[in-house]
Parts: C-alpha cells; sequence; structure tokens
C-alpha cells in the first residue's frame, strides 16, 4: 500500500493480481482510491480503516473488503500484520455480467458474524492463499488462481448486492480531483478556499463534501499527507527533523509533535532509532510469516 492519492497496483508476475502480507508499524495511509477490489484480513495486531465517513477497528480473522474507487484510508496502531489482496476490476469483470452494478459486502467481524460457514470458508481460502505464495511450489501459481476463483465465487455468491445507482458518484468524483490536488500541492502553504477554487465549489460545501467522504476536515488531511511524507523521509534520510518538517509545508511545530505521537506513538528521534528493528514488539521477534498463517489456516480449519 503506497502513500499517494490514486494507488497504482500492478499485479505479480504469473499472478493476475497483487498479493502479500504487509507489516507494518504504527502506519498511516491517508485517503487513497484505486480501480482494484481490496481485500484485507488481519493476522496480527489490528487496524482502524475509515470509509464514507465511518470507522471500523480490525481486529485479528476480521476481514474487510474494500469496493473499487471507494476512498478509505488506514491506520495501524503499533506492530500489525495484514494479508492484503488486491484484485483488478476488470478481471473479475471477465466473469460477472454487468460487474460495475455489484458490490460486496464490507466489514467481516469474527466475533460480530458468530463464524457462518462461508465466512469460515473465505478465511480459509484466503489463507490457502498465503501459504502457497510463500511456499511457491512448482506450479503453485495454478494452485493459487484455483483458490483466487473458490474465495471470489464465496464473496460474490454469499456476500454481494446489486446497485442499480451510485448518487454519490459526482461527489466522489470531484473528490478524486481534490485528494490530486492536495498531493501536489502540499508542500505548499495550501488552503481551503485555494482547494475549492481548483475544484470549483464555494468552500461551504467544499468542507461539508469532504468532512462526509473523508471523515476528516481539510486541514486535518493536508497535515496527515504531511506527516506521512515526514515519516517516510525520518527512516530515509539523516536530514534534520526542522529541515524535514519545511520541506514538507508543516510550519506548526506543536500540532505536528501531537499528531506524530497520536499517530506513531512514539517521537519523530525514537522512531528513526528504531527503524533497523522492524518485527520486533517489546524485544520479542515476530513470527515468520509462513509459520503465522500456518497456525491460523490450522485453527480455522479446526473451527468449521
Amino acid at each position: 500500500m503506497q502513500n499517494s492519492t490514486h494507488e497504482m497496483i500492478a499485479p505479480l508476475p504469473q499472478l493476475p493480481v497483487y498479493f502479500s502480507i504487509h507489516k507494518t508499524s504504527s502506519e498511516l495511509v491517508p485517503s487513497h482510491w484505486h480501480e482494484h477490489i481490496e481485500v484485507l484480513m488481519v493476522l496480527e495486531g489490528s487496524m482502524h480503516l475509515s470509509i464514507h465517513d465511518q470507522e471500523y477497528t480490525l481486529t485479528r480473522n476480521d476481514i474487510f473488503v474494500v469496493n473499487s474507487s471507494d476512498i478509505h484510508s488506514t491506520r495501524t496502531p503499533g506492530h500489525t500484520r495484514i494479508l492484503l489482496l488486491q484484485i483488478p476490476h476488470a478481471y473479475i469483470a471477465q466473469y460477472v455480467y454487468d460487474f460495475s452494478t455489484v458490490r460486496f459486502q464490507e466489514y467481516f467481524c469474527c466475533e460480530a458474524m458468530q463464524c457462518p460457514s462461508s465466512f469460515l470458508d473465505m478465511q480459509r481460502q484466503l489463507l490457502t492463499l498465503a501459504e502457497l505464495f510463500y511456499e511457491k511450489h512448482d506450479g503453485y501459481e495454478l494452485a493459487f488462481n484455483a483458490r483466487l476463483h473458490d474465495f471470489l465465487h464465496t464473496l460474490y455468491l454469499h456476500f454481494s448486492s446489486r446497485v442499480s445507482d451510485n448518487k454519490g458518484q459526482k461527489n466522489t468524483a470531484r473528490l478524486r480531483e481534490i485528494l490530486s490536488f492536495i498531493e501536489q500541492h502540499y508542500r505548499e502553504p495550501v488552503t481551503l478556499r485555494s482547494a475549492a477554487e481548483a475544484a470549483a465549489l464555494n468552500p461551504e460545501y467544499f468542507c461539508r463534501i469532504f468532512k462526509k467522504n473523508t471523515g476528516i476536515t481539510f486541514l486535518e488531511y493536508v497535515n496527515q499527507v504531511r506527516l506521512t511524507h515526514i515519516y517516510e523521509e525520518l527512516l530515509t534520510t539523516d536530514d534534520t527533523v526542522t529541515d524535514i518538517l519545511a520541506r514538507n509545508g508543516f510550519t506548526n511545530y506543536k500540532v505536528f509533535c501531537r499528531m506524530f505521537r497520536e499517530t506513531y506513538g512514539d517521537t519523530p528521534t525514537a522512531i528513526r532509532k528504531r527503524k533497523t528493528k522492524p518485527d520486533e514488539i517489546n524485544g520479542q521477534l515476530l513470527e515468520d510469516t509462513p509459520d503465522t498463517v500456518r497456525r491460523q489456516n490450522a485453527l480455522t480449519a479446526d473451527r468449521s
């Protein structure tokens, strides 16, 4: 997952989708969108996901499906491991008639769903994809694609619906333009008025649709974008914090310190010291990803 407004996703060699186990440490990804259908399953830790002006907290074994072009943001407090599957819209459209009218259920909470068989099937199918992907036996691509189709069939058969019209399509298109504008100008002293003018909207209406679609104010979002770039530069450069803030348009040091600690759980200096130990939690190494996946797949099978 990239910190960008429109996320460009490339499929893996020999596979029609993008797949990974994404390990994060207090990561923030501001509002963005992509054509792909995105499937997230929490393996360890937790994730906060904001979409349609609602926030969800995903914990272990929960699944979330982000439908194509939906604007969303994610935040992971502390160390988290996420199974990430991104499927091109056009790939599913080959098999499903008029797929543009299909929407998948988004939130699958393990506890709230009381583990129906179809939900357990999806958990097993995703974990099996992970095992195949990491073991990479000869011909694994054939087995991976077969299990991928099993997962998509379960998702489509049990957790999809048809929608006749997307009433928010016009506002969503406008918001994408606004997010792109912010990504291009976040280093500058960008203002709400300048963004509203770029979107050809009056400031009051602009504020309403922005908050409704992102769940935060315009200024909060601009600072989030700046914060993610600052965080990346802290880990990849030796520049001073002052220089990095100035380069990324963050002028209020007090606000920066508060937001940084709230988002990443520590100071910039402490984050830099920890950057060489990405896989530790309180001094204990995380289990290898394949071992984690095998154990959870076995537990899921026992519950069915």
